[in-house]
């Protein structure tokens, strides 16, 4: 019985609820004698959803699916669990506390125990739709970490990066930790930006509340085109009018700097090209103020260096040298 469950075809029809009711009532009473399956096709139906809900450039889960198997690997005990065969090979078997872990158009999954990790790798953005409906866009070289069960009495998630969320209403909080600083709401929009040691917070849409781990009983409260930021070891200052367009502007390809370190536009740089810059600039404290479109790297780069009186060049196709 239990090889009529674990096989290519049955899994196959399952993910893509192709089981007749018969089927089903099969599935369903052995998930109930192998109680030890359940989560792990519980997980296998996690991957498979989360994949359909990725903006990628052709949207197809074939090619998805072609993608997930050639990238899974799993291994309990230092052996390798057996895998299906077939067009629509699906998993190597693992264990609830085995990690899988899925390369997917630039999206790194990461799935341990109770807990999905999202990461959008440089140069890419990434769309992600949380348990309970609410989206999160990661900006490049940004990642997301979340609980993937208990969402009725819990919604948290911890970032490193830079994020932009639009949160469904729901009676329990939602709360975003990034570094020290806690952001909650019930359900409206806004952005984080955590950079070396300060956190960024706009409110596009309705009241948000921040918070530092430094002295929580000290928040603000954000509404729509306000914002405030934290550093390391400090509470969350007091709320100021922001450009929200500017600052949400990387959702449209376009990066705003205003009197930025010119080391922190370059490491910017490198997350949204995907590319390695190197630099022997004497004045470490020089600024920039600038707005590019993430096109061409030659062309930001252009721009940045004409503002800022300096020259580069290209080593290789993904490496720049910074130069006066």
């Amino acid at each position: 019985m239990e090889d009529k469950f674990l096989n290519e075809l049955f899994i196959s029809k399952w993910l893509q609820d192709g089981l007749t009711e018969i089927e089903k009532n099969e599935f369903n009473e052995w998930l109930q004698v192998h109680n030890e399956h359940r989560k792990l096709f519980e997980e296998f139906r996690l991957i498979w959803d989360q994949a359909g809900q990725i903006s990628f450039p052709t949207h197809n889960k074939q090619i998805v699916w072609e993608k997930i198997r050639s990238k899974i690997s799993q291994t309990a005990s230092g052996k390798p669990y057996p895998f299906i065969s077939g067009s629509l090979q699906l998993l190597q078997w693992a264990i609830p506390a085995a990690a899988t872990i899925l390369i997917i158009i630039g999206l790194y999954y990461f799935l341990q125990k109770d807990t999905l990790t999202v990461e959008a790798l440089n140069g890419k953005v990434t769309h992600v739709i949380l348990p309970d409906s609410s989206e999160v866009i990661l900006n490049a070289g940004s990642q997301m970490e979340y609980p993937t069960s208990g969402w009725e009495e819990t919604r948290n998630v911890k970032l490193m990066g830079e994020a932009y969320f639009k949160i469904r209403k729901a009676q329990t909080s939602f709360i975003v930790i990034s570094d020290d600083v806690s952001i909650e709401v019930l359900g409206t929009e806004f952005n984080v930006k955590t950079r070396n040691d300060k956190t960024e917070i706009v409110c596009t849409k309705g009241k948000v509340k921040v918070a530092s781990a430094y002295s929580p009983q000290e928040p603000v409260f954000l509404t729509a085109g306000m914002g405030t930021h934290v550093r390391e070891h400090s509470v969350p200052v007091k709320p100021y009018l922001v450009d929200s367009d500017k600052k949400t502007g990387w959702l449209k390809g376009e990066l705003h700097f205003e009197q930025e370190q010119l080391f922190s536009v370059f490491e910017e740089i490198e997350r949204q090209y995907n590319v390695t810059i190197r630099t022997n600039l004497k004045n470490s404290n020089q600024k920039f103020t600038g707005q590019l479109k993430v096109s061409q790297v030659r062309e930001s780069l252009d721009l940045i260096c004409l503002i800022a009186g300096i020259d580069y060049t290209q080593i290789n196709d993904s490496t720049f040298f910074i130069h006066q």
